[in-house]
């Protein structure tokens, strides 16, 4: 045993290396791994993103144990799929997780539902969030719930941003709010010159030497990702330690992984400007550069919730758009709300 998923188990045992394997958080997961197996569709098994939210950090604080991509894990009365005695047509505005898990879960219970996302693709942050080598199983995640969606009867309408009016106009009996979050961008002098997280993740970085701005989760993997492809890291946080919210044992293995592809971490050090060639910080100290990524984190769409939460009676707002948060927030939030409509 040791974070085995179904293939890593099936291959294992080919190979004769174990008479018998175990598996764990994959069960927690999706408990129904082993009959999806004997039914040959091994593509439908929710996948354990090994992130430790809700398994591993409430075992260490002495709680029940949760799970990111199960919210009914441990609360499986309170969250049983069943179908619905009244379909109601539920609207939600926003692809990424929550409104993605919210528009799955609501269609397995038999309700109409409609997704509308204004980009071209689904899956929000967790599209650059993914893309990290060391990520692969949280953008196995994003790729089982797409294929889900596409297996539903689900309606979405990709390049369909939820105006007031076209919300109105479809009359939902219930209207859920998943519109996300975008990258914050600090009021630092120069801040114009650095790229943003996401752009470095999805189209990497010109240059050798690069500077990261910000500790945080966002700041840390994409420091990792960056180092990880043979650049020059310097990471700068004004906070005494980075990745400080993380769960004690991803954040052991994170700082480990940084160390390892020597990637410099200032701690105790705020940003006073940006310019083409270096990160000045308070104090004087000066990071050379030849690219600075702002990774200051996430801050909530709120103001695009906020408008269209008058719009019809029923409203909810989910995910990132109330506070930007992790995965386990997102698909919390989604099955809760769910739950709530279907029981109002």
């Amino acid at each position: 045993m040791g974070s085995l998923n179904a293939e890593m188990g099936e291959q294992i045992l080919k190979d004769g290396d174990a008479d018998i394997i175990a598996l764990g958080r994959a069960l927690i997961a999706d408990p129904q791994l082993p009959l999806k197996l004997m039914k040959n569709e091994p593509e439908d098994i929710r996948p354990c993103c090994r992130g430790n939210e809700g398994c591993i950090s409430r075992f260490y604080a002495g709680k029940s144990i949760r799970c990111e991509v199960n919210p009914a894990c441990g609360r499986e009365r309170e969250y049983h799929i069943r179908q619905t005695s009244i379909p109601k047509r539920i609207i939600i505005a926003g692809g990424g997780i929550a409104g993605m898990e919210a528009a799955r879960v609501a269609d397995l219970m038999g309700h109409k539902v409609i997704l509308l996302e204004k980009t071209d693709v689904l899956g929000g942050h967790l599209i650059e969030g993914g893309l990290p080598n060391f990520k692969e199983r949280t953008a196995g995640f994003l790729e089982w719930l797409r294929l889900q969606l596409k297996k539903s009867a689900v309606d979405v309408r990709l390049h369909t941003e939820a105006t007031p009016e076209l919300v109105q106009s479809l009359a939902p009996d219930a209207f859920i709010i998943a519109v996300g979050s975008h990258y914050a961008v600090p009021p630092i002098p120069g801040i114009a010159l650095a790229v943003q997280a996401d752009q470095a993740l999805i189209e990497g970085v010109d240059g050798q030497r690069v500077v990261v701005i910000g500790g945080g989760l966002v700041g840390a993997e994409t420091a990792l990702t960056l180092a990880e492809e043979g650049k020059d890291v310097t990471i700068i946080e004004m906070l005494p330690d980075i990745v400080p919210d993380h769960e004690a044992g991803a954040q052991v293995s994170l700082k480990y992984r940084l160390s390892k592809e020597n990637v410099r971490v200032l701690t105790s050090h705020k940003v006073a400007s940006v310019t083409p060639q270096a990160v000045i910080c308070e104090g004087g100290l000066e990071a050379a550069c030849d690219v600075v990524v702002n990774a200051t984190g996430l801050a909530a769409n709120a103001m695009e919730a906020e408008s269209l939460s008058n719009i019809v009676p029923n409203t909810y707002v989910i995910g990132d758009c109330r506070c930007a948060r992790r995965i386990y927030d997102a698909t919390g939030e989604a099955w809760k709300t769910i739950f709530d409509i279907e029981n109002s």
